[in-house]
């Protein structure tokens, strides 16, 4: 829908490209799959929005993270849809060259102690004595720093050295230097902290290592490539919730890092996240949070636009709510719509939501002084997979 009204995006519209994180069920997964119960009355109302030829997104790439215990061969995780689907992962270079640590502690209840010391620590030693391995794409030793390896330098390891492959070799790494068996913890790696702070962050390691451990892996780099398509569909419904709080925070820090190191406004980056208030809760803090609150106060000027989606927005980060330049609320419940961040709806509306049908919504944004109730039109691109249209497609196609 950007890409197909060049007058309102501008000059970028053929170049925007649109992150969408999939969180639950497999909805977003078929947006390029026409929608078999679309009809001319829907087309109408399209067409009445300036849409004249509605249709399925017609540039989308699909990711998903690969199944858990696929051995060597790397197939993803999805379930109503296999064809079309790329898997995805991260090498352990990749890990620690992009500070990917900080999105393993994500939970309101890291902050309320000194574990962030730790990981902020541990994250910054990882980075000086991490060295490439020789013929292991992706793989990497920890070596000191004394030796002055320079970057991109491949060593052979030595007979015994632990080579890091995967999240539990590079865990078994980290608890070396912060907890070993037999000896102090190197402060230089943990800071001077209480040893019960230590054993926490080791159990969260450890834990992290069963809900996401199969997304890192040495070998040829498998990141979500967001140039091949206008549309970046990331299939995250499968993934513990911890899992999906490292997906969503190690694509959020790559794309806002993008712009600003280009610092250039144009071609906009949309990121659509549902249930916001997971990631961005109203109370607590986690470095997921700050990054969501710094898109929201930043990320207009730097051509980063957040579309973001929740049950109830009063469970949502204050900063987040407060720099949102248009707001639209469903159906409501009669508490919900009493709370204040529905103030900038009018009395009568707020007492119209909680009557809405599906598909009819309230809409304010700047251009108009008041909220409007619009209607959403039927789409043309499916949502489940009984929905899709498959009357074009030839069943012979591939075969000889």
């Amino acid at each position: 829908m950007l890409t197909g009204r060049p007058d309102i995006v501008g000059e970028g519209a053929a170049n925007v490209r649109v992150l969408v994180f999939n969180v639950k069920g497999e909805d977003l997964l078929w947006l390029n799959k026409p929608n078999r119960y679309f009809t001319d009355e829907a087309a109408t109302k399209w067409a009445s929005l300036g849409i004249e030829d509605p249709g399925p997104f017609p540039s989308v790439s699909i990711w998903a993270p690969p199944k858990p215990r696929s051995g060597d061969v790397i197939v993803p995780d999805t379930g109503g849809r296999q064809e079309g689907v790329e898997a995805f992962t991260w090498t352990p270079r990749e890990f620690i060259d992009e500070g990917l640590l900080r999105f393993l502690f994500t939970d309101a209840a890291d902050t309320r102690n000194q574990i962030p010391f730790i990981e902020e620590r541990v994250r910054a030693q990882l980075s000086r004595f991490a060295v490439d391995v020789a013929a292991e794409p992706g793989a990497v030793v920890l070596r000191d720093p004394a030796e002055k390896h320079k970057p991109g330098d491949a060593i052979v390891p030595n007979p015994g050295e632990r080579m890091i492959t995967d999240l539990r070799s590079l865990v078994d790494a980290i608890e070396e230097f912060v907890d070993p068996e037999d000896g102090e913890p190197d402060q230089k790696w943990t800071g001077r902290v209480q040893p019960g702070t230590v054993s926490a962050f080791v159990r969260r390691l450890r834990s992290a290592v069963h809900r996401l451990g199969h997304l890192i892996r040495a070998g040829k780099s498998q990141r979500i490539d967001r140039q091949l398509a206008q549309v970046t569909v990331v299939g995250i419904q499968g993934l513990h919730d911890l899992g999906q709080r490292f997906v969503v925070g190690a694509l959020l820090a790559e794309t806002f890092a993008d712009k600003e190191r280009t610092g250039q406004r144009l071609p906009l980056s949309v990121v659509v996240l549902d249930e916001l208030n997971k990631y961005a809760p109203r109370d607590g803090s986690s470095p997921l949070k700050e990054m969501l609150i710094d898109i929201a106060q930043r990320g207009r000027s730097l051509g980063v636009l957040l579309v973001g989606a929740q049950q109830t927005a009063s469970r949502v980060a204050q900063e987040v709510m407060e720099n949102a330049a248009i707001r639209v609320a469903g159906r409501l419940d009669a508490a919900e719509a009493e709370r204040s961040e529905y103030g900038w709806m009018l009395p009568s509306t707020r007492a119209r939501a909680r009557l809405l049908k599906p598909g009819t919504m309230v809409i304010s944004q700047p251009a108009l002084p008041v909220p409007l109730v619009v209607e959403f039109p039927f789409p043309a691109w499916a949502t489940r997979k009984e929905e899709v249209d498959e009357s074009d497609v030839d069943p012979f196609k591939g075969l000889q």
